[in-house]
């Protein structure tokens, strides 16, 4: 339900929400994780040795399709709040609460993780992502 009392269904005659872009978005996901883990534990690293590492090659167009159809999908679930007053500072702050605590923990347990290999990182590794 939204300020005028309907939901975006009902005022707009279409879905709410977007299953088959979401999978789609899925997807674009599991080609880059597979095009990085192809690149990591492939015996060529970047460069494929075998013939069937060279399908992993095309993962990184994941990437572009999984933030266009991103994009996309977050245009659609919150058109019915595009230009409402105070929804930019919120939708702000429920990014942030929803991003960065999981980053947080990552990078505190790869930083971790480094120390306890006896691997310190640099001071140019506190800055990059």
């Amino acid at each position: 339900m939204t300020r005028t009392g309907l939901t975006a269904e009902a005022r707009h005659g279409r879905a709410a929400t977007l299953p088959a872009l979401q999978y789609f978005r899925a997807v674009a996901a599991i080609l880059v994780v597979l095009y990085h883990a192809a690149c990591v534990f492939g015996p060529g690293g970047y460069q494929p040795v075998q013939s069937w590492e060279a399908m992993f090659l095309f993962g990184h167009a994941g990437v572009e399709l999984f933030f266009a159809l991103s994009g996309f999908i977050i245009c659609w679930i919150h058109y019915d709040r595009i230009g409402a007053v105070g929804e930019v500072p919120s939708y702000i702050r429920k990014r942030l609460v929803r991003i960065y605590p999981p980053v947080a923990l990552v990078v505190i347990a790869w930083a971790a993780l480094s120390f306890a290999a006896g691997m310190p990182m640099r001071p140019i590794e506190y800055l990059v992502p």
